[in-house]
């Protein structure tokens, strides 16, 4: 499991999957991805909050680490649509991606 990955590394993904795995992907993965963003984003924070509030003294600034799941959450959702967009066959170049290739 890799934490990032560069251009080439989406285009070769791309490639690889062909136009029947980039429809598999848009027309089933996208769906499951809408739903467990928000439902490990909601779960982390409600226990993050529920954990630390009775950890910690009333108004400890500490309890603000209940927003770092919903910081993860923005940023899969960012990730699932910037795949979305490359993904679709309505792509504004044959890439899906700005630029081309290195």
């Amino acid at each position: 499991m890799e934490f990032t990955y560069t251009p080439v590394q989406a285009y070769a993904m791309l490639a690889a999957l062909g136009d029947a795995g980039r429809e598999f992907y848009l027309t089933r993965i996208v769906r499951l991805d809408l739903v467990f963003p928000l439902a490990y984003t909601l779960f982390f924070a409600v226990t993050i909050t529920w954990l630390l509030s009775r950890r910690l003294p009333e108004g400890s600034p500490w309890i603000r680490l209940n927003v770092v799941p919903l910081i993860a959450g923005a940023a899969d959702y960012g990730e699932n649509i910037g795949s979305s967009r490359c993904s679709s066959p309505t792509r504004p170049d044959s890439t899906g991606l700005r630029g081309s290739p290195p």
